[in-house]
């Protein structure tokens, strides 16, 4: 019987060590998994800030390329505000490198697209309204259809100037 009773209380013993050993483990497990919760969101937060940080940098770099590109377009002239659509839009798929604030090989890309697209470009100044129109009724005419000649006249600074040259037929 010694021995069962010391069998019984070798077995509540262990039972009690193994009790103790995870009760002990426990609060270390509970740590552990609080210490990885939080690095695992200090980590996203550094990958959301570095994301915010690259995006910021990708902007800066678009500026700095549509900045560049009208700089390098201040000297061309358009047949058409459509045809300027087309060459920005072929000179941004071109993809060319940036570099001290200008577009690496842009002139060499006008020329070739003034190459295959002539009409696109113009050689002088846009068009404007230059006949002046004197106040004077020409024969058989009427100053109400030069007014509406003037007045037909889509470009508003061009419209104005007309008006301003032919003041006598707006009085």
């Amino acid at each position: 019987m010694k021995e069962k009773e010391t069998a019984a209380a070798e077995a509540a013993a262990a039972e009690a060590a193994a009790a103790e050993a995870t009760a002990a483990e426990v609060p270390a497990t509970a740590e552990a998994t609080e210490a990885a919760e939080t690095e695992a969101a200090e980590a996203a937060d550094t990958q959301y800030w570095q994301n915010r940080a690259l995006a910021a940098e990708a902007e800066l770099l678009c500026r700095e390329r549509e900045a560049a590109l009208e700089r390098g377009l201040e000297g061309v002239t358009f047949t058409s505000q459509a045809a300027r659509r087309d060459v920005v839009s072929r000179i941004r798929a071109a993809r060319l490198p940036l570099e001290g604030g200008e577009l690496c090989g842009l002139g060499g890309l006008l020329s070739a697209i003034k190459a295959e697209d002539a009409g696109a470009f113009s050689d002088t100044a846009p068009v404007r309204f230059t006949e002046p129109l004197s106040g004077e009724v020409p024969a058989g005419g009427d100053p109400s259809a030069r007014r509406r000649l003037i007045m037909a006249i889509r470009d508003r600074a061009e419209r104005r100037a007309a008006i301003a040259e032919n003041i006598d037929l707006f009085k």
